[in-house]
């Protein structure tokens, strides 16, 4: 028998993990390995998504990131004993190996069996291109009840943001032009963005603000007008209720996760703009300079936004 799982940290015990990353970079393992079982048929095993992570705790960081509330198991994986036993017995082949060969009942691999493992972001979303509705539909599947109440909230016509604080480094302009990833972007723009979008509205769109930062950390951007912060108590609430946005202002994977699932306009700082592929788009928007106006071409959701400045 073959299995495809998502090891999510090198630290790996089967029931729980030593220092893995956030949830929006453990989902890119545990969707390739979901879209690589459903297309040859075979089975998925649980991943071990319960961590333990010392760095949120000494930041003292709202989420310490722990995620072993987040999810409840389908009862088509391998789970429990069954899962440990494969996992402890099977041969172990990475995700390049593992593309060839043959799945199925007719394959033969010994008593042993096969386990594929999946890590890391390799591609990030672009493996995931035209799986959209699989890979929502997925999430919402294995997520607790309690964590699908938020995305009865309320976005229309307004910003929602995301500023992530916690371990990335402080601003540097010509690294986040570069492309590089873990350094926040500045609050100066995300401020002078608001203020392109609601000059291009019309009106003074009220801007919901998500972050792990305190808000002694974010208070030049609490001042704006009409200004709210919002969470809805675990990471996986708050990334559903952004799904929901009518723009995005992404900060790292954990925001574009929401716009890939929600198909979500975005607004990028220079240099950070990635492919998310989601289903029947190429793009979900564009980048932005500090004092240029909305570009002249957004995704039909900010159509109206556009023709009303």
């Amino acid at each position: 028998m073959r299995y495809a799982y998502a090891r999510l940290s090198r630290w790996d015990f089967g029931a729980f993990r030593l220092f893995g990353p956030g949830l929006g970079n453990l989902l890119f393992p545990w969707v390739r390995s979901v879209i690589y079982a459903r297309r040859r048929g075979i089975p998925v095993i649980w991943p071990t998504w319960p961590q333990l992570k010392l760095g949120p705790i000494l930041r003292r960081e709202r989420d310490k990131r722990m995620y072993g509330n987040l999810f409840a198991c389908p009862e088509d994986y391998v789970r429990g004993t069954e899962k440990l036993r494969v996992l402890t017995t099977a041969r172990k082949v990475s995700e390049a190996d593992g593309r060839g060969g043959v799945d199925g009942p007719k394959a033969r691999y010994g008593s042993r069996g096969e386990v594929i493992e999946f890590r890391g972001m390799e591609g990030l979303f672009r493996p995931l291109r035209g799986a959209g509705d699989l890979v929502l539909a997925e999430l919402l599947r294995m997520t607790r009840e309690e964590h699908k109440k938020s995305m009865a909230h309320d976005f229309s016509s307004s910003i929602t943001i995301h500023v992530r604080m916690g371990d990335f480094a402080p601003p540097v302009d010509s690294k986040l032009r570069q492309g590089s990833h873990n350094v926040r972007v500045p609050l100066e723009w995300y401020i002078d963005t608001i203020c392109a979008i609601r000059s291009a509205a019309g009106s003074a769109w009220p801007v919901w603000i998500f972050s792990d930062g305190a808000d002694k950390e974010l208070m030049p951007l609490l001042r704006v007008p009409h200004t709210n912060r919002l969470g809805f108590g675990s990471a996986i609430s708050d990334m559903l209720a952004m799904s929901k946005s009518t723009v995005l202002l992404p900060s790292s994977t954990f925001s574009m996760w929401a716009a890939y699932l929600g198909g979500v306009p975005t607004i990028w700082y220079p240099g950070q703009k990635r492919e998310l592929y989601p289903a029947g788009a190429e793009s979900l928007g564009s980048e932005r300079e500090y004092g240029q106006p909305l570009a002249a071409r957004l995704p039909d959701r900010l159509a109206p936004l556009e023709d009303s400045g």
